[in-house]
């Protein structure tokens, strides 16, 4: 099944590119790289080097690497998917623009349409990061949260692990990327350990709100000069814009469902893959979305709602238990389970 998988990615990377306006205004972010992206799953190498070798490739172990090394690094531009029932990309790419020139002047990054991908924004900064120096006071944030904010967030308060005493709201900060995970929650001194500046921003909750008063939500940096050189993309249009990483928006294309498909996403929250399946069916046929947290549930509901789709049915429910979803009592699941069950079919190899 891996191979298949690979062979169609390899089809659409052999049409996918970043044009040179695109590398242009990259930046390097070589030092969030990880040393082996599958560290934690060393099951999941071992496979891929079975697959890369059984398929015939001969050089698989470099095959291998080269594709580890890729995974290690983070997005180096963002995309943002287009809700193409209610608009088209052509229009979401001039109504972005305009906005981000409104927002943000000779600044604002710049909107493309990706190459291959026909529902895809792709935005590219034009800031220059050379003269970003830190600020003094130094805020600490996870790795996840400082890939966040390369790509174009805000820093918000779970993400936070350090920051000095007596930091106020309104106080400018050096915003900072734990590399390795070392920095203790609640940090006071400046932090040693493998890190990288990502940007300046101004504190919008202090160090109180955030360690003592255990506030939980909300924005604790609104960064004003991020390294990547592409702004926040706050303001987006709910209902036509999503913002999501290529390789997720990938998938939807590389499954290819047809209006009035069945389909089945087993790990669906918070519902981008959903609603991009959905869309690509033009809401006809059947999603069903399934996630064991209800909480997360509902997040799939509301960003189908913002989205206008009416084909998803969602369940709290885990998916490794499929056959144990009830039936007896639930409407909504005896009319769609065996519509499942009947579609469902092993992918070739």
């Amino acid at each position: 099944m891996i191979v298949s998988l690979v062979w169609r990615l390899q089809q659409f990377r052999n049409r996918i590119c970043v044009p040179s306006l695109f590398r242009s205004a990259l930046h390097t972010m070589g030092d969030l790289r990880l040393n082996n992206p599958f560290a934690k799953c060393p099951d999941v190498e071992s496979v891929l080097l079975e697959e890369f070798q059984s398929a015939g490739v001969t050089d698989a172990e470099e095959r291998l690497s080269r594709l580890k090394s890729w995974l290690s690094l983070p997005p180096q531009y963002t995309t943002v998917r287009v809700n193409t029932r209610l608009t088209t990309t052509e229009e979401a790419k001039d109504s972005l623009q305009r906005h981000l020139d409104e927002s943000y002047s000779a600044l604002a990054p710049q909107v493309l349409c990706h190459p291959s991908i026909p529902d895809l924004l792709v935005l590219a900064g034009r800031q220059s990061s050379s003269h970003v120096k830190p600020s003094l006071r130094e805020v600490v944030v996870r790795r996840d949260c400082a890939e966040a904010v390369l790509r174009g967030a805000h820093v918000y308060i779970p993400g936070v692990m350090a920051a000095p005493k007596g930091l106020q709201a309104g106080q400018e900060v050096a915003v900072y990327g734990d590399l390795d995970g070392q920095c203790l929650r609640g940090r006071t001194r400046p932090y040693r350990g493998r890190r990288v500046f990502i940007g300046n921003g101004t504190a919008l909750v202090s160090r109180a709100d955030i360690f003592v008063n255990q506030v939980s939500e909300g924005c604790a940096v609104r960064m004003t000069e991020p390294l990547s050189g592409c702004p926040p993309l706050g303001g987006l249009e709910p209902s036509q814009l999503f913002l999501q990483n290529l390789p997720s928006a990938l998938c939807g294309h590389i499954l290819g469902p047809k209006p009035g498909d069945t389909v089945l996403d087993m790990c669906a929250a918070p519902g981008g893959k959903t609603t991009h399946l959905a869309t690509l069916m033009n809401d006809t046929g059947l999603v069903v979305a399934l996630d064991r947290s209800a909480n997360r549930v509902s997040k799939i509901r509301s960003n189908c709602e913002r989205w206008q789709i009416s084909c998803v049915h969602t369940f709290a429910h885990d998916a490794n238990e499929f056959d144990s979803l009830p039936r007896e009592g639930c409407e909504a699941s005896q009319a769609w389970r065996p519509a499942v069950v009947q579609h469902m079919q092993p992918v070739n190899c």
